[in-house]
């Protein structure tokens, strides 16, 4: 890899977004791992009213996973959770320590399409949520920053 070019995968996830309290949470979170789901990111905010703002992204590492994307649903639906769902980017083979990884990311991506959302996944990964998936895929490879 030379200095210009990231050369990072990129693989297309599901994200689910909800609220929960500390309890739900708990309980959302117990149940999906005591069915064998694994998760691949996962970032919590903790709101004024002491509400989780949750975003999760499960499965293997390496792969969208249908099964396991269903089991959250008949989960957070079991406990009454209001979610969403979008498509978000799963960035992975990038080196650690390397500076400026986020930055030239950030830069290729926010005057062209809105980034909702950056955060770390397992493996090293980087997931974006954004408003337009495929102009996103456009700009970072036009930006040699995936493959």
């Amino acid at each position: 890899m030379d200095s210009t070019s990231l050369g990072l995968t990129s693989q297309i996830r599901q994200q689910f977004t909800f609220n929960a309290d500390d309890e739900n949470l708990n309980t959302i979170l117990r149940n999906i791992s005591n069915r064998g789901v694994s998760f691949t990111a996962f970032t919590i905010t903790k709101l004024k009213n002491n509400t989780n703002f949750v975003k999760i992204v499960v499965g293997p590492p390496e792969s969208n996973s249908p099964e396991a994307n269903r089991v959250v649903r008949e989960v957070l639906r079991s406990q009454g959770v209001r979610f969403q769902e979008e498509k978000v980017i799963q960035l992975r083979s990038f080196q650690t320590g390397v500076p400026g990884v986020l930055a030239r990311i950030y830069d290729a991506l926010f005057r062209f399409v809105k980034v909702k959302a950056i955060y770390a996944g397992e493996l090293n990964s980087i997931i974006l949520n954004v408003s337009d998936v495929e102009k996103a895929l456009q700009l970072l490879r036009q930006n040699n920053i995936i493959r």
